[in-house]
């Protein structure tokens, strides 16, 4: 069987293996079959909420489905598959997760009356994203430091879409020409790629129907860089 690093092929992978039809499946998810032909085929992605139950159901390990960052491109359906049974419980799940991967939480961000400074709010209705630790150590993060938010707007359309889940580094505050930042900048949130320059600072939108926002030098007070996005979703 061939492998995927498409959470869209690894649905169908998953459900060819466990024989279920697309009618079968859209059943135990409650949802119609061109929802899961959707799924499949690209136009669609499931709703993080959904994750854990289309797992169990295609008997397979929720990170497993997720981005290619999360899970090696080279492991095959078979070394997805979870080790409990499928009327495990969420908490009886997480513990198998926990093992090997840490999770992430979902936030919101307020900004503080000054507008220079963010609160970041956990968004407690949707589920965790797991990856493995092995993904930190790798890349030398500290779990503890990352917050995760969905983009809004089609500014960085390719690159991050809206509605993408976006994982920021909060430490990694120091800017690296050329990488994407969480940034406040005149009262307003932004994910952007910045460039420094001799007199400028750049926040830059990779689709070109969004103009690079300029901020002089002099005025570098006035952006707050939140942290360095060091993954995406869809």
């Amino acid at each position: 069987m061939n492998n995927s690093n498409t959470i869209h092929k690894r649905i169908e992978l998953a459900r060819i293996r466990t024989g279920m039809s697309r009618l079968q499946l859209a059943k135990i998810m409650n949802v119609s079959p061109q929802t899961v032909h959707a799924w499949e085929t690209g136009k669609a992605t499931p709703r993080t909420s959904r994750l854990l139950n289309l797992a169990k159901a295609l008997m397979v390990k929720p990170l497993w489905l997720q981005a290619d960052d999360i899970i090696a491109d080279n492991q095959s359906v078979d070394d997805g598959l979870l080790a409990i049974p499928l009327n495990a419980t969420q908490p009886e799940v997480a513990q198998v997760q926990t093992n090997t991967h840490t999770p992430i939480h979902m936030y919101d961000i307020s900004l503080n009356n000054d507008f220079m400074d963010v609160e970041w709010l956990q968004r407690k209705e949707e589920e965790p994203i797991y990856f493995r630790n092995t993904w930190f150590t790798s890349r030398h993060i500290n779990p503890d430091n990352l917050r995760a938010i969905r983009a809004q707007g089609e500014s960085m359309s390719p690159m991050i879409d809206n509605q993408d889940i976006v994982l920021i580094d909060t430490e990694d505050k120091i800017i690296n020409d050329g990488e994407v930042y969480a940034v406040i900048f005149d009262g307003s949130f932004y994910l952007k790629k910045v460039r420094k320059t001799a007199v400028e600072i750049l926040l830059i939108s990779i689709n070109p129907a969004w103009e690079t926002i300029s901020i002089p030098i002099t005025e570098k007070n006035k952006l707050n860089i939140l942290g360095r996005k060091v993954w995406r979703g869809g």
